[in-house]
């Protein structure tokens, strides 16, 4: 069931025609592998919303009567501008202990569901009338989640602080922590290291604190450090850049915080480097300027743009690219003929595997990989093309 989807099974015919079935679907069938609640609705799996604002949604005979989410795997929850009336429509304490049994669950997201700066502003308002007691409700819901691994903040109507990292799961890899409110300091710093041991992947605001500090607390402690622009506004500078270059062994930075790669002499540990590629302009740039030790270059591209890997043939003996012999695209399978431009030029030399990232569930990864392969026209016969699937942005 947990293939077909929430809303495939329920609102098909054959669970009222088979008794043994409709129990089944009832008692212990997993039906859905994303739950929602967005605003004033509920999501499932199969493009199911539902509206809960009049009651009848979580219920025993609405959604709880379902009664295994032992299926599910990513819970999202965005919250409304009208927060108290909100809070009090959702029983959280219900909620808390039907998804105590989402044994499979991977993923758990926190953000509004409108996340414009000025509608921010307005929520900031919002969040300062709402009943505490609901809020400590939902509050305790995510710390029953024990089972998620990677665990995002995108926005927050409450304080992500150090007691709250301390209440969530330490089974936690990957922790993104992106609500501007957070005060980002040494005790917090220290707080989220000794209570995790040690993170796959730690995501924070750029500038959120001075990098020297950064990188001290958490070097030994997190193997990929994610850096991300939220307001479009930041830049990181060159001496940050080369730290970061020379300490962590993988790095993700959105590439509109890079006016200027740094010159590497020093040895650095830097083995993977990820580029968020939110603006145009970047990749000559970044080809120009790749430290030498990275092996594995990603470039994720979140606006799908048919554009950003752009360069100039004549430069190409400038590019520093001999090392790298895996490349990571996601979100370029819209036009693959750009991804063969870079290839049939032989920009990377000693490129052993390409691989490319859809996040689209409609592409047959045999048809991109098949796509890729006449496309291709370079002299590197022994490259090999592969094609996956990506549930998540995260």
């Amino acid at each position: 069931y947990e293939y077909l989807g929430f809303k495939e099974v329920i609102q098909t015919m054959i669970p009222l025609q088979n008794k043994q079935l409709n129990a089944r679907i009832h008692e212990s069938a997993p039906l859905f592998r994303k739950f929602v609640i967005s605003d004033w609705n509920l999501e499932l799996g199969g493009n199911f919303v539902k509206y809960f604002g009049n009651g009848d949604v979580f219920t025993k005979t609405g959604l709880f009567k379902y009664k295994n989410p032992m299926g599910l795997q990513e819970f999202i929850v965005r919250y409304s501008t009208s927060l108290n009336d909100w809070l009090t429509a959702v029983p959280w304490e219900l909620l808390k202990d039907y998804l105590e049994g989402a044994k499979q669950l991977t993923s758990v997201v926190i953000g509004s569901s409108n996340n414009s700066l000025h509608d921010q502003g307005l929520q900031q308002q919002n969040n300062n009338k709402y009943d505490e007691a609901k809020m400590n409700a939902l509050i305790g819901l995510f710390s029953c989640l024990v089972m998620a691994k990677t665990f995002v903040v995108e926005s927050a109507p409450f304080n992500i602080d150090s007691n709250f990292i301390t209440d969530l799961s330490s089974i936690i890899t990957d922790l993104r922590l992106y609500d501007t409110k957070i005060l980002w300091n040494q005790n917090f710093l220290e707080s989220i290291k000794k209570h995790f041991g040690g993170l796959e992947r730690l995501g924070c605001p750029a500038n959120c604190i001075d990098m020297p500090t950064l990188v001290s607390i958490l070097e030994d402690d997190v193997d990929e450090l994610v850096i991300k622009n939220l307001d479009n506004k930041q830049k990181l500078q060159m001496q940050d850049l080369a730290i970061l270059f020379e300490r962590f062994e993988r790095i993700e930075l959105d590439s509109s915080l890079i006016t200027e790669y740094p010159s590497i002499k020093n040895k650095t540990k830097l083995k993977q480097l990820s580029i968020q590629s939110d603006t145009h302009n970047f990749f000559i740039g970044l080809l120009k300027k790749l430290p030498s030790s990275v092996r594995h270059l990603v470039i994720k591209n979140p606006t799908h743009s048919t554009n950003n890997l752009i360069f100039d043939v004549s430069q190409a003996n400038k590019y520093n690219t001999k090392n790298i012999n895996r490349l990571t695209l996601e979100g370029f399978e819209i036009n693959l003929k750009q991804i063969s431009n870079v290839l049939n030029n032989n920009l990377f030399k000693n490129l052993r595997q390409l691989q490319i990232v859809t996040r689209s569930p409609d592409r047959k990864l045999s048809s991109i990989e098949h796509d890729m392969q006449s496309l291709y026209k370079g002299s590197n016969k022994n490259l090999k093309i592969k094609a996956t699937f990506k549930a998540t942005k995260y």
